[in-house]
């Protein structure tokens, strides 16, 4: 054993620099915007993966796949009756969204500025109010 204490301390040494080579070319790797973009798409699969699973989302797929089955036993003939009706409160609803979204737009701006800070510095509270 004491005859390659020599050679074991030469390739511990050799093992402890190549550590730190690695560690070098990590950090340098890591300041890179391709490592930024991976660390971000492994981030959203992971919230994607996780919001799919969720309560919300097995319900809303539900909710549209009953939609859909209504749908097909639907009497075209009396629904064009309801149309024009159904294209002007869709019309109003969308027009009343969108002044409202003009509205805020600045306010939200500003809104995901500062959600953005907070997940980057691990933040909890975010302090906006939207007006009304």
């Amino acid at each position: 054993m004491m005859d390659n204490y020599d050679r074991t301390v030469e390739l511990m040494d050799l093992a402890a620099d190549a550590e730190g080579k690695a560690d070098e070319q990590f950090a340098k790797y890591a300041d890179t915007m391709e490592y930024k973009l991976n660390q971000l798409n492994t981030k959203w699969e992971e919230f994607r993966v996780q919001a799919l699973n969720s309560d919300f989302f097995k319900g809303l797929t539900d909710g549209l796949s009953n939609f859909l089955n209504r749908l097909q036993n639907v009497d075209f003939k009396k629904a064009l009756v309801v149309a024009p009706a159904a294209i002007w409160a869709a019309k109003n609803f969308i027009s009343n969204f969108l002044i409202g979204f003009k509205k805020n737009i600045g306010q939200l701006k500003v809104l995901g500025k500062e959600i953005g800070n907070a997940l980057s510095k691990n933040k909890p509270k975010i302090d906006i109010q939207l007006q009304q």
